[in-house]
Formats: C-alpha cells, sequence, structure tokens
C-alpha cells in the first residue's frame, strides 16, 4: 500500500506492485535458503588427520564410497549419522545414496595434517609448539627433571 500522490491523509491506493511485494520477498527468501543449502553442500569437508568429523544425513543411506579410502575413511551408524576419519593429507570424494540409487550426498573431502593448526613460539632462543584449534595448548613434551647431583664428599 502507498499513501496517494495528491497528498491527501488517510488515502490508500492499493497498487498491483504493493499485492505482488509480499509475494517477492518470499521468493527472495526462498531463493536465499536454497542457495545456502546448495553452498553448503559443494563445500569440501575439511578433516584432520586422526579426527572424524561428522555428517548428518537427512535420511537413510544404502550406499556410502570414498574414492580414495587411503586419504579418509567413513563409518555409517543407524544409516543416518556418517563419520568421516582424516587418515593422511590428499583430497577425495564422499559419495552417498538412498535405496533407490538417488545421491544424497556428493561432497570433497580435504584431510589436513595436524601440524596445519600447529603455531611455533620461539622465546629466549628454545622453541615451544602450540596446537591452536580453538584454543593453544602446548605440545611440549617435558622430560623429566634431571636428578640433583650428588653431594661432592669431603
Amino acid at each position: 500500500m502507498v499513501y496517494a500522490p495528491d497528498g491527501q491523509k488517510g488515502r490508500l491506493i492499493m497498487t498491483r506492485f504493493s499485492r505482488t511485494l509480499p509475494l517477492l520477498a518470499g521468493t527472495i527468501a526462498l531463493i536465499g535458503v536454497i542457495g545456502s543449502a546448495t553452498a553448503q553442500s559443494d563445500r569440501a569437508l575439511r578433516v584432520t588427520v586422526n579426527k572424524a568429523e561428522v555428517v548428518s544425513l537427512g535420511g537413510t543411506a544404502s550406499v556410502v564410497l570414498v574414492a580414495n579410502p587411503q586419504i579418509a575413511d567413513v563409518v555409517l551408524e543407524r544409516n543416518n549419522l556418517l563419520f568421516v576419519l582424516g587418515k593422511q593429507p590428499g583430497e577425495t570424494r564422499l559419495y552417498v545414496y538412498n535405496g533407490s540409487g538417488r545421491p544424497m550426498l556428493e561432497r570433497e573431502i580435504v584431510v589436513v595434517p595436524q601440524a596445519d593448526r600447529t603455531v611455533t613460539v620461539v622465546r629466549d632462543g628454545q622453541p615451544n609448539e602450540y596446537s591452536c584449534a580453538p584454543r593453544c595448548v602446548s605440545l611440549e613434551r617435558r622430560a623429566a627433571a634431571p636428578a640433583a647431583a650428588p653431594a661432592a664428599k669431603p
């Protein structure tokens, strides 16, 4: 609805645009939702070596395949919960199909080394390594303190 161009207060004119505006807004919102869902399924799944990522499927999977099982492995639980395990750095592709043979998920998997998130801090000439995801934790392997030397006998 828009106000009349002649300036009369309280007088409203229905225009074709004002009737279609809610439909147009709904269509734009739907396109945004569909676009973001498509973009999310097109993104690569990033997994760290010796770690796992969980993928919740929208239905029951019958076929699950990793193109290169030397890079990543998968474990399917309850036919709708998928654990993707990083085995060694590299890239591969994941395929998940339902009982009718329709694709449920096709996604790139990128396995990154654990060192991808490490930081080395050098203090007083001594390097210290930290794993930072999401907070930093020291990776330093502390050696046992050296035993005190026996007192010299007079």
